[in-house]
Formats: structure tokens, sequence, C-alpha cells
């Protein structure tokens, strides 16, 4: 397969799994998937993926450029050693990535996006903010000189497992919860229980979590969701309140210093006290499920849009910029007709606060 397929590729095969989560849940009598919470999910995918189609084929064009111009060494997809070595140093990268983007507030206003579903299933495994990026994490391995296929391989294998540890319908799967990241140590990392914070970084491998000490096993019922909780089912706005409560939140800054602080350091820090505040989940009161007629609408629509992306995707090496631009703007209209649909009226970015 080649590499730049991947973009289009990953997505259907998470669409599969969606899929064959729903009917074995249903099978065994658990459902995985609510209403408006699924759909919210496929909405803030799409939103991401929307932007997808400008930006995430030009990393690869950068990554080989990198490679060929920077890479410090030879590597072969014929040693066996090199794969291994590619996917630790991946693995290795992407922990720190993940546990900046909890620990610096301006990159938790980007990650928030990923951890706002109150439910957990692989609908929540491409929900992922406007802004985030989408192989940049791969370069450190351009800049050591391997291939583009094989570190697009090793990220697709890395996406690969991430898809699976996103459901409930896997418990505990006793030695493997210590060495891979599962779906019980994943649940873990969604959790918004104060035990549960801030552990469990790691994208593959949980290796990391146990040198750097920030493993934590599941033992008791995970709450998902984020500590300021869901209270919009529009899509754009999901992508919007983080950054609104973050520059909020500066603006109470007693210093120019602090304001700026605020920005880099982690989530809890407030600037008035500049210490972390106290532990406190929210609990906004929830919303009446939608009819099923609604909801089989709202799908129809996030359907259209999403095949719309994915062959927006297929044909980036022929589109104009213009051609781009459109589908990106109906996708966004289609959305944000969809959100304020699952809200009972304008979308919460129409409108000022309510009384």
């Amino acid at each position: 397969m080649h590499p730049l397929l991947i973009p289009v590729v990953m997505p259907l095969l998470l669409a599969t799994l969606m899929m064959g989560e729903y009917g074995l849940g249903r099978l065994l009598g658990t459902p995985t998937h609510s209403g408006e919470q699924t759909l919210n999910n496929l909405a803030v995918t799409i939103v991401y993926r929307i932007y997808g189609v400008a930006f995430a084929i030009a990393p690869f064009f950068g990554y080989a450029s990198a490679q060929q111009h920077l890479g410090l060494w030879e590597w072969s997809p014929l040693r066996p050693m090199d794969w291994l070595s590619a996917w630790l140093i991946l693995d290795f990268t992407m922990y720190w990535r993940h546990r900046a983007a909890h620990r610096i507030a301006a990159l938790w206003s980007i990650h928030a996006v990923h951890h706002q579903s109150e439910e957990y299933n692989t609908t929540v495994t491409a929900r992922a903010s406007m802004f985030q990026d989408t192989v940049l994490v791969v370069m450190p391995l351009a800049l050591l000189g391997v291939p583009l296929s094989m570190g697009m391989t090793v990220f697709a294998f890395i996406s690969i497992v991430t898809f699976f540890s996103h459901t409930t319908l896997i418990g505990t799967l006793g030695w493997l919860d210590k060495v891979f990241v599962t779906p019980s140590v994943h649940r873990v990392h969604h959790g918004r229980n104060e035990r549960y914070l801030d552990k469990n970084y790691g994208a593959s491998l949980v290796l990391w979590d146990h040198l750097f000490g920030t493993y934590a096993a599941e033992t008791e019922e995970v709450e998902y969701g984020v500590l300021d909780g869901l209270t919009s089912y529009d899509p754009l706005e999901n992508n919007l309140s983080p950054w609104k409560t973050l520059i909020a939140k500066a603006q109470t800054a007693p210093t120019f210093t602090r304001g700026l602080l605020t920005f880099i350091m982690p989530p809890s820090w407030e600037p008035t006290s500049g210490k972390p505040r106290s532990f406190e989940t929210a609990s906004p009161p929830r919303k009446e499920p939608a009819a099923a007629p609604l909801r089989l609408a709202i799908a129809t629509a996030i359907f259209m849009v999403a095949t719309g992306i994915q062959m927006g995707i297929a044909q980036s090496y022929t589109l104009t910029p213009l051609s781009i631009a459109g589908i990106a703007l109906f996708g966004l209209a289609l959305l944000g007709i969809s959100g304020a649909m699952l809200e009972r009226g304008h979308a919460p970015w129409h409108r000022g606060p309510q009384s």
C-alpha cells in the first residue's frame, strides 16, 4: 500500500470497526452507542477530516524531503531490527507528545476535544480537534533517516492499536494490560475519576508509563469525559469551547506574566492564585434524547459529509484549492445544521449565553 493512501484507508478501517462494535454490542445485549453522543463524536471527527483534506497530505511530502536531506542513518525494510527500532522510537515520541498535550494548557485546548465524549466506543477513536496536527509526530523518524514507507507503516500500526483500545466490550486481559495499551489501560486514560487523571499516556506500549510513573490499573468504574463536562453537541462549539475557556481564564490573571503562564502551565493551574485548583467534576444537566427520525436525518447528513470528505482526500492530487475550500464550507455548513438540530435550536456559536 502506498503511504499516501493511509489517510483514506484508515478511516475506512475505523468505519468497519465502528459497525462491528455496534453490532456485537447489540448481539451481546450491552449497547455501546447512544444517540446524540455517537452522532456528536462522528460530527467532530468529520470536522477534523474536513481540515485533513487540506492539511493531512502535506506533512507526508515534508517527511520525504526531511528524510532525504536531513536523515542521519540508512534504514532498511529488510532488517527486522530496523522495524522494531522505528516502532519503539515513534511510540516513545507519541508518549511524550501525548503527555505534553495533558500538561500544557494550550495543547490541552486542542487535545481536550478527544476527551469530551461521555461514552466510550470506537467513535471516540478519531474524535479530534480541527486544530489537531495529523502526522507531524512522525517527523523525528524522518530526521533519523527512516524511509517514508517504513515511517507511515509504523504510524498506521500504532493507529490500529489505538482503534481497538477504544471499547468497553473487552475487559481486563491479564499480563497484556501490563505490556500493551489494551482497552482497559486506555479506559483509565479517558476517565475523569480523580485517581485516573493524567495516567496511561502510551500509544501502543504501556512501557513508558511504567518507566515514568504514569501507569494506573483499572480498579473502579470509569466516568468518561472532561472535568468541565460536555455542554454542547454542536461539533464546532466542541472545538472552540476549550479555547474560549482558556482565554477567559487568562483574562482573569492579575499580571501580564501570569496571563501568559496560563497557556503553558497545566490546565488546572489558576492565574489568580498561582496554584492548581482543587479537583472537581462538573455535572451539567443531560439533554432529552432526540426523536429517532431526527437522529436518522442527522446520521444521513453526517454520512453524506463523510463520503464527500473521503472522496476529496482520494482526489487530493487533482482538486483545486477552490474545490477543497468548497468541500470544506459545504461540510461545515451541513455539520452546523446538524449540531443545531441536536441542540434543539440555533447552534451555540450563533447566539449569546442562555440565561
